[in-house]
């Protein structure tokens, strides 16, 4: 009778325990990453009238499920707010790159872009950004 209770107790405490060890788990396994940012990073660009500034990352991979696609957005100086939104768009989920046209740029100007992908098990990752100047050539 002894040993059954001591066991009793012993699960009692231990149950805790393992409850929060599983909603660790269970954070780690519902985590979508984000993906890395490759081009452009910080600093300037310089680019002339007609080109185009072309946009890349890679993604983090991991048994998340298919990935569905990435969400790009692109903003005007640093504020990553609505009324700053330039650009939106939803990419295929094989797009690594985007490119954008000079024409919707300004001379030494500040711009924020800004990355998510999508996973179909666990959804979409926080949001990867980064700000860079336009200095375009004459």
């Amino acid at each position: 009778m002894k040993k059954i209770s001591l066991l009793i107790v012993i699960l009692l405490l231990a149950t805790p325990v393992f409850a929060q060890d599983t909603e660790q788990i269970d954070w780690l396994t519902n985590y979508t990453p984000p993906p890395t940012l490759l081009n452009p990073i910080s600093g300037e660009v310089v680019a002339a009238k007609g080109d185009v500034i072309r946009f890349r990352w890679s993604s983090r991979e991991g048994s998340y499920g298919s990935r569905e696609n990435y969400d790009f957005r692109l903003y005007k100086g640093y504020s990553m707010s609505e009324s700053a939104l330039m650009l939106e768009k939803r990419l295929p989920a094989e797009a690594y790159q985007f490119n954008v046209n000079t024409d919707r740029f300004e001379h030494d100007q500040m711009y924020t872009w800004a990355v998510r992908q999508t996973y179909s098990r666990i959804g979409p990752s926080e949001w990867q950004y980064t700000s860079f100047r336009v200095i375009k050539k004459q």
